[in-house]
């Protein structure tokens, strides 16, 4: 008979999922999904309220993650996983994106 233990198991990166929680908390406070200049742009305003702040949360995560995990993992190794995260998991338009959308 095979007993699993799942309450040792750790899904996710804790320090990226702390960042993230800090992040949407502040992106929610400051209304940044209402109020960021791409909101005002016709790709932006088709995503509903929590799309947008998960999408602008990941703007934001991804220019930090290297920091988050570089002591974790290493500097090399933090950076070749934001990449595969950020550009081939999960796409995330860098934080410029939110304010060149609404001009173009």
């Amino acid at each position: 008979m095979i007993s699993w233990s799942l309450t040792k198991i750790t899904l996710g990166i804790p320090e990226v999922e702390a960042l993230a929680r800090e992040v949407q908390l502040q992106i929610l406070r400051m209304g940044l999904h209402n109020n960021a200049e791409a909101a005002r742009s016709a790709a932006f305003r088709i995503l509903d309220d929590e799309e947008k702040v998960e999408l602008l949360a990941r703007a934001f995560v991804k220019t930090q993650f290297v920091e988050a995990m570089k002591e974790r993992v290493g500097e090399p190794e933090a950076v070749a996983l934001g990449a595969v995260l950020f550009d081939f998991a999960y796409p995330t338009p860098p934080p410029e994106w939110f304010n060149r959308a609404s001009s173009s």
